[in-house]
């Protein structure tokens, strides 16, 4: 099992069940950081639009994107989400169905439920979790507010550090994906 935490300078550790073996956690991590800067430069131009668009914070859909997709744009789930933001079927309009799987089709309908989260939650935290739970359409059930939703969706055998419902380990995905994308473009 792997799993991804945030160094105290902002970068994404991986750490592995068998974290006693210094050697194979830098190996792992070079590689996921490679993964992921690799991800970051590749989609940029497409995270920075819809971001701009949306008046959403480019890091916020680079931390959904890892934890979602990894980067995969060719990439669905067991249960019907689709693409580099794992958008489910029922997020897209007619006409953007048949183009859901397209980076940019898939960024900004993922960039667009972001937003709507955003617009009722405080933070990165919370505007994720309630991402990952699939939306108006999905648990949620409702509006996107702080309240409503925490109250209807605490589950304490999903909650995670964070302490908010979702897939085990996918806030600490995203929010070490986030973190490593502001530290990348403070230093360029």
């Amino acid at each position: 099992m792997i799993s991804y935490v945030v160094d105290t300078n902002g970068t994404i550790l991986v750490r592995t069940q068998a974290d006693d073996v210094e050697w194979g956690i830098s190996k792992l991590q070079e590689k996921v950081l490679g993964w992921f800067r690799g991800m970051v430069s590749h989609w940029g131009s497409l995270i920075d639009e819809a971001g701009s668009d949306y008046r959403l914070p480019s890091n916020y859909i680079v931390g959904v994107m890892w934890a979602e997709s990894n980067g995969n744009p060719g990439l669905r789930s067991k249960v019907g989400a689709m693409g580099l933001m794992q958008v489910m079927p029922v997020h897209f309009s007619e006409a953007e169905l048949p183009h859901a799987m397209e980076p940019r089709v898939n960024i900004r309908r993922g960039a667009a439920l972001l937003a709507s989260a955003r617009a009722g939650f405080r933070d990165l935290v919370q505007v994720a979790s309630a991402y990952n739970a699939g939306g108006p359409s999905g648990p949620a059930n409702g509006p996107w507010t702080n309240e409503t939703w925490l109250a209807n969706n605490r589950n304490p055998a999903l909650t995670s550090r964070w302490g908010y419902a979702c897939e085990p380990g996918y806030i600490d995905r995203v929010v070490a994906a986030s973190n490593t994308y502001l530290v990348g473009q403070t230093q360029s």
